[in-house]
């Protein structure tokens, strides 16, 4: 769930990985592109096919030795809480906002 970092000869703490889709009902969701850029600062965001759960922007992100589906991450209060969650790195501690969104049926599930 962590893609290594390589800065000149060195490697740098590994970082987690977003996967988010780039179905076209995820694309044109409200702040598609802002939650692209603000996942890149804290994981490494890998695009994929459409995940068939379209509602809102949906991304899968490694929180502990789970990966977790989030569907309608479309808002910029959305976004704030997922970027603490990768942060945090764990489900512990998850806000509100995050818990509604989550997919409990797509939880360790690859992407497509």
């Amino acid at each position: 769930m962590f893609a290594s970092k390589v800065t000149g000869n060195a490697y740098d703490v590994a970082m987690p990985i977003a996967y988010v889709c780039q179905g076209s009902k995820c694309s044109r969701a409200c702040g598609h592109e802002q939650l692209l850029r603000s996942m890149t600062k804290v994981a490494d965001v890998r695009l994929v096919r459409c995940q068939k759960i379209c509602h809102g922007s949906v991304v899968a992100v490694g929180l502990g030795k789970h990966l977790e589906w989030f569907e309608r991450i479309d808002s910029a209060k959305a976004g704030v809480a997922l970027k603490r969650a990768v942060d945090r790195g764990t489900r512990r501690g998850m806000s509100s906002r995050l818990k509604k969104r989550r997919i409990k049926r797509r939880v360790d599930h690859h992407p497509r």
